[in-house]
């Protein structure tokens, strides 16, 4: 080994600091940008805007086929094959992006003819065909251990559309379509940065000869991975695009709102899960106790940081909106006060996830995607139909909630010494705590919201009870090394009695 070359720790940190830094830099560029086309398009333009992207996201799933993780994986291990996944992968893709293409247009014209126009189908369907080539070759780089690169490239990519969105917000030309092909140019100076990167790189063609049973092998190791895209559509976008068909665009810009607000919690949930599963993993192999301990840690501190930033935002709701949107989107707020804590949830679920790959749980994670994809269809059917915007921010925390008491339950399972209890009703306590300085500023609001949180408090208390099968002897065992103050007084007691 090479004594200049860097360690694997070093190098893990330098990636993840490079994919955080380069994720909020991106995600703070595009949450102006949000700022700027909501304010200029209304609510419901801003609406349709969403929704396009919400079709973009769950249709690439089907043009991607789940060969991201297949491509990165492959590549880090036999990096002189890069041009060899690189022309049999974007062949694969191609034509099941043709397929993706055909759906959504399927799609459109069923459910939203209002957008099926000639144009916006072209417009959708470069941004479906971009989709899938950004992440062929994002995926090479990050195989080669490149992090830096792709997401400079995506940051001059983001400014650039940027640049062009304000040249179309001062000559007052801004609409969906304008925003959307500003995006598409963008994009392109994205990929043809990516393929010369590439190219230079690797000094050699990226399109070489490939025969049918290499295809039909990354097929075969990729389609777990499809499948789990697809199941997590019905968690995810499903319930956007539901409401857009029931309640129309209008609806979908209100609730958009609230989805951009939680967006960064939720991202920096994926960052923190993403920077534990090396760790996790390589402690699962080593020592199972150390697993234990830094998974119960992990589930702990990370809801115990969640909770209270949910609680603040949704109890200045009203506030947080008008800042960053405006009046027009005030119908927002009780929104978001209910739809924020899909971020808590998410972080739990991350966390609950990361936990489960680390110990090779396939089978689990597949079964559990399967479980929440179906109850949450159920809930958005129902809720966003009935109800709009709130509704469906209702139905996302109902689902999360029915949805983490069987996660435990497998998890409890699966690790038996990790203290469940423990683990939730810590992070409660503390958010709880959190929240009762906040509101002295307003009595009214405390009145009436500490009953509701007694409330939630003692609902959660009874499910978590009746689903963990809680060791006594775990919870003697806990007791005598934090409370051995409590351990004496039940030594006393006993021996009283006897």
């Amino acid at each position: 080994m090479d004594k200049n070359s860097p360690s694997q720790g070093l190098l893990l940190s330098r990636n993840f600091l490079i994919l955080t830094s380069s994720s909020i830099a991106l995600q703070v560029v595009g949450f102006i940008v949000t700022i700027l086309i909501a304010k200029n398009l209304g609510p419901e333009e801003f609406g349709t805007y969403n929704l396009i992207f919400y079709l973009i996201g769950i249709f690439s799933v089907l043009g991607m086929f789940g060969l991201t993780q297949v491509i990165i994986r492959e590549v880090a291990r036999d990096p002189a094959k890069l041009s060899l996944y690189f022309s049999s992968s974007t062949f694969i893709r191609i034509i099941f992006t043709l397929a993706s293409c055909l759906c959504l247009y399927l799609f459109l014209i069923i459910f939203k003819r209002d957008i099926a126009s000639p144009l916006f189908c072209l417009v959708m369907f470069c941004l479906l065909f971009q989709a899938s080539i950004m992440d062929t070759q994002q995926s090479i780089f990050f195989g080669q251990q490149q992090m830096g690169i792709p997401s400079m490239i995506s940051l001059v990519s983001r400014f650039s559309w940027v640049f062009l969105v304000l040249i179309f917000l001062y000559f007052h030309h801004l609409d969906v379509l304008s925003v959307i092909i500003t995006l598409i140019f963008s994009q392109c100076l994205n990929i043809m940065a990516s393929h010369l990167f590439l190219k230079n790189n690797f000094r050699k063609s990226l399109f070489v000869s490939f025969n049918k049973k290499f295809l039909l092998r990354l097929i075969r190791d990729a389609w777990p991975f499809l499948i789990l895209g697809i199941l997590s559509i019905f968690s995810g976008n499903f319930g956007k695009v539901l409401l857009s068909i029931f309640r129309g665009d209008r609806e979908l810009g209100f609730f958009s709102v609230a989805d951009k607000l939680q967006l960064p919690l939720f991202l920096t949930a994926v960052a923190l899960a993403n920077s534990l599963y090396p760790i996790l993993s390589k402690k699962y192999q080593q020592d199972i106790s150390r697993f234990t301990d830094l998974s119960y840690r992990a589930f702990k501190y990370n809801v115990s940081i969640f909770l209270p930033c949910c609680f603040l935002i949704a109890f200045n709701s009203k506030e947080i909106v008008n800042l960053f949107f405006g009046g027009a989107y005030l119908e927002s707020c009780s929104t978001l006060s209910i739809f924020i804590f899909n971020a808590g949830f998410v972080a739990s679920f991350f966390i609950i996830g990361t936990i489960l790959a680390a110990m090779d749980q396939a089978r689990a994670i597949m079964l559990l995607a399967l479980a929440s994809a179906v109850i949450n269809s159920i809930l958005f059917y129902i809720f966003a139909g009935l109800y709009g915007a709130l509704g469906l921010a209702v139905a996302y925390i109902l689902g999360h909630i029915i949805n983490i008491s069987y996660h435990c339950y497998v998890l409890k399972r699966l690790l038996r010494k990790l203290p469940i209890w423990s683990m939730i009703f810590k992070p409660l306590a503390v958010s709880f705590l959190a929240v009762v300085p906040m509101f002295f500023k307003n009595m009214i609001n405390f009145i009436l919201l500490v009953p509701f949180c007694l409330i939630l408090y003692l609902v959660l208390l009874v499910l978590l009870r009746v689903i963990d099968d809680y060791d006594k002897q775990i919870a003697l065992a806990i007791i005598q090394q934090k409370m051995p103050w409590l351990w004496k007084i039940k030594i006393n007691s006993s021996s009283f009695k006897a």
